[in-house]
């Protein structure tokens, strides 16, 4: 077994934002470190990827996952955790091995509520890695974990084959911008936030349009603020690409 441990949920057999994650964190583990195992509990394919990393892939057996993190318990310096849905398994360990060096990576959605209590009592003895001021405040104003557990970790995409140089700036410095993040789909579609560049960064509405009263407030939120910002026009073009997305949710406005 080798001294540091990647438990991750899945790197490989999906695509999206949890597995881009998993091999930006692998590809630094890769050139950081000399031994190295990435844990999957629902990878069902091995890639080779980087060198010096270990792949032990699950096909969503989870007893097994927990019988090699058992059985190898006390052959692991450092545990590194990806998700915060694979606590259970961390418990465990750190009962098996209080002295077990255990970094848990939050972010999402997950991670913005109030945990179960034993989820609590452990992430006080260990080191919780956060991707953003807004989890890490969001996370301990409902945990009350204490901050000095916590350090930033920007997040990053994984491209080996990107080239910086591709990057073009998409935004105007003299006009004003709005950045919004939104999802389409049915199972995703809570997944939304819109942010002002020139204020913080400053949360002006969240999207969660499987509950119609919170998509009201937040389009009123963000009707509000284009109004007294930017006038009419603006709030009602920003409106017009909004309720396109809507109506491809099949909600009723």
């Amino acid at each position: 077994m080798n001294k540091i441990c990647y438990l991750n949920l899945v790197t490989y057999s999906n695509t999206g934002g949890i597995e881009n994650f998993n091999r930006t964190f692998l590809n630094v583990l890769s050139s950081s470190f000399n031994r190295v195992t990435s844990v999957s509990v629902y990878d069902n394919k091995l890639k080779q990827e980087f060198e010096n990393i270990d792949y032990m892939n699950f096909s969503n057996n989870k007893l097994k996952v927990l019988l090699y993190i058992i059985k190898n318990i006390y052959k692991i310096d450092k545990l590194i955790v990806a998700h915060v849905n694979l606590m259970p398994i961390v418990i465990i360990a750190k009962c098996l091995n209080p002295k077990l060096e255990v970094y848990l990576s939050i972010y999402g959605i997950e991670v913005w509520k109030k945990l179960p209590y034993m989820y609590r009592i452990f992430m006080k003895k260990i080191n919780i890695l956060s991707i953003s001021s807004y989890t890490t405040d969001t996370f301990i104003k409902y945990n009350k974990i204490p901050r000095a557990n916590i350090f930033y970790m920007g997040s990053n995409i994984y491209n080996k084959n990107l080239n910086k140089l591709d990057f073009v700036n998409p935004y105007n410095k003299k006009e004003f911008n709005i950045l919004s993040v939104t999802r389409l789909t049915q199972i995703d579609n809570y997944k939304g936030v819109i942010i002002d560049s020139y204020n913080d960064d400053n949360v002006i509405a969240l999207f969660e349009s499987s509950k119609a009263k919170n998509l009201k407030e937040s389009l009123e939120a963000l009707i509000s603020f284009l109004l007294v910002e930017n006038g009419f026009m603006t709030a009602l073009s920003y409106l017009v690409v909004c309720g396109c997305r809507l109506s491809f949710l099949g909600i009723d406005r």
